[in-house]
């Protein structure tokens, strides 16, 4: 296994069960505000946000900040687009 113990489980179990949470609070409010229920980003939503919370809190050096809120930014580019398409009912496959 790749996870190191018990703590470890634990830790990374945290993590999922706060992103998860994160993700259906915002498909809440989303889901509110476009009339649509949205259920397949969930899980990416919630590692997105936890991911910019935990950015936001912990500011890292200068260079290694801007590249890494590029990549945040970049990220929820690609989740809006994903909402809206979800909302339009656009199947891009």
């Amino acid at each position: 296994s790749i996870i190191p113990g018990p703590w470890g489980k634990k830790v990374f179990l945290f993590l999922h069960t706060a992103a998860k949470a994160l993700g259906e609070f915002l498909i809440f409010v989303i889901s509110k505000l476009m009339g649509e229920k949205l259920s397949g980003l969930v899980i990416p939503l919630g590692y997105m946000t936890l991911l910019s919370l935990i950015i936001v809190v912990f500011q890292f050096e200068e260079r290694a900040r801007r590249r890494i809120w590029q990549i945040i930014m970049l990220r929820w580019g690609f989740l809006v687009f994903r909402v809206v398409m979800e909302a339009l009912k656009i199947n891009p496959t």
